[in-house]
């Protein structure tokens, strides 16, 4: 009887253990979902987490002032009404463009987001990717205005700091070492990293690798989660690579298509 009974004990803190799991996959929203909502804007994070998805990525860039501002493109044209390089232009002129027109009339109107305004509408309900586009090379000091707006929120246990950029991670990490960063490899880039990571050439001063899906194989991902890294694959829209990226584990996946991601996973009891 007493062994029937820590039996059952020992059941019942395993099933509630199972309940309190995170994902196991995380869905992270891609612009918000850019086939969702006109990309980086505030409607794409609203509609993101009415979804719940468990991140949304952003990418910043630094207008001419000094204003860090979310959009993805160093120039404004392709998804403004607007025209000029991003770090050309000043923050009111930026502001005053048009951000949703482009993906329908329905979002007429919709302006460019500061980073600060995006921190604060998603306040901790969902975690936040933030790509900095190129750093202090072209954008200067623009990493240490990142970690600024990061430490005046305290909004170190639900943002990121990603870039394809090392020494822009470098610099966030000096800033302060309590932020999470992750290092983005493109398809080319990811094999020549991968190898010297493995050998012990180079050490990771990251928490995570956000690769090129098509970079990614069984025995590269469970590589480098054996040297306690994260794992991501950006910008996966295809749902039978979703699939094998969920089978192999990954630690989260990037897409345009949350939606698909999200029925995939519960689909799959994964979620």
């Amino acid at each position: 009887m007493k062994n029937l009974t820590l039996t059952a004990f020992v059941l019942i803190l395993t099933l509630l253990a199972g309940c309190s799991k995170k994902p196991q996959v995380k869905v992270i929203a891609h612009r918000g979902g850019s086939h969702l909502a006109p990309e980086n804007t505030a409607p794409a994070f609203a509609n993101a987490m009415k979804l719940g998805v468990d991140m949304i990525e952003i990418d910043v860039e630094q207008t001419i002032d000094g204003k860090v501002v979310v959009i993805h493109d160093a120039r404004v044209d392709r998804t403004t009404n607007g025209t000029g390089a991003v770090d050309s232009l000043t923050f009111d002129y930026v502001r005053s463009l048009d951000a949703g027109s482009h993906f329908s009339d329905k979002y007429k109107g919709t302006q460019i987001s500061t980073l600060d305004e995006v921190i604060q509408q998603l306040n901790g309900k969902t975690g936040l990717l933030i790509e900095i586009k190129q750093g202090s090379e072209r954008y200067p000091g623009i990493e240490q205005k990142v970690v600024d707006e990061i430490q005046k929120h305290n909004a170190y246990k639900w943002v990121v700091v990603q870039s394809f950029n090392k020494k822009a991670i470098d610099r966030v990490k000096k800033a302060d070492n309590k932020i999470e960063t992750v290092y983005l490899l493109g398809q080319s880039t990811f094999p020549a990293y991968y190898n010297k990571l493995i050998k012990g050439e180079v050490k990771p001063d990251f928490q995570g690798l956000a690769v090129s899906r098509k970079a990614w194989s069984k025995n590269s991902l469970d590589s480098v989660k054996m040297l306690g890294l994260d794992t991501y694959a950006w910008t996966v829209d295809d749902t039978t690579a979703m699939k094998q990226l969920i089978n192999w584990n990954i630690s989260g996946i990037i897409t345009d298509d949350p939606d698909k991601l999200i029925d995939i996973l519960e689909k799959m009891g994964k979620r």
